[in-house]
């Protein structure tokens, strides 16, 4: 794992208008496949600490040793995903780093000076967005490696190797073992009960 906010990022986030659309797109640079989930809430999600509870349209795949997140909000709870979009973007938003010990990397980062600008919780693993320092030109990110994160990262890398350029959006369900599936369906479950 790199050092986050000084080593290359571990994943490249970028938030887009329509999934399908980035998901082509990539794929046309041969990136793929994405593997999607739709309409899902980060849990205890806080955003210019406020509380919202965006539904969000996600996408996973891997170029090289960066993995690659799309983005796609789809309600108009605030997020910074909309705001971005909102804004005329459309693309990179932000650089991620995997971290073993998040407690200290967001110590790290506050002793930096560095200002939240979103955080939530995703199947187990905790996340949170800071403002660019100084010069940097985009959104960082600390992202908590959980077991399932783990797990997570190894499937998107596999199906990466894998890919023969056909099928490029595919259900993350579809291609997760069990124990993965049983998570994710937690977090849909939790999402349209409301407790996300």
């Amino acid at each position: 794992m790199s050092k986050p906010f000084s080593d290359a990022p571990d994943q490249l986030g970028c938030v887009v208008p329509d999934l399908q659309a980035a998901i082509s797109e990539w794929a046309a640079k041969g990136v793929g496949p994405f593997l999607t989930l739709r309409k899902v809430t980060p849990g205890a999600y806080r955003y210019k600490d406020r509380s919202s509870k965006p539904k969000l349209d996600v996408a996973f795949s891997q170029q090289g040793e960066m993995q690659i997140e799309l983005i796609a909000p789809v309600n108009d709870e605030p997020s910074a995903y909309r705001d971005f979009l909102a804004q005329g973007g459309n693309g990179a938003h932000h650089r991620g780093w995997f971290c073993d010990d998040y407690a200290a990397e967001l110590d790290a980062a506050e002793r930096a000076g560095r200002i939240e600008l979103q955080r939530g919780e995703a199947a187990g693993a905790h996340f949170v967005y800071y403002h660019p320092l100084g010069n940097e030109e985009m959104i960082g990110e600390l992202i908590e490696m959980s077991d399932a994160n783990r797990r997570l990262s190894a499937l998107i890398r596999r199906e990466a190797q894998r890919w023969d350029g056909s099928r490029p959006s595919r259900s993350l369900l579809g291609a997760a073992d069990w124990g993965m599936r049983w998570a994710a369906v937690k977090l849909l479950l939790a999402t349209l009960l409301g407790r996300s």
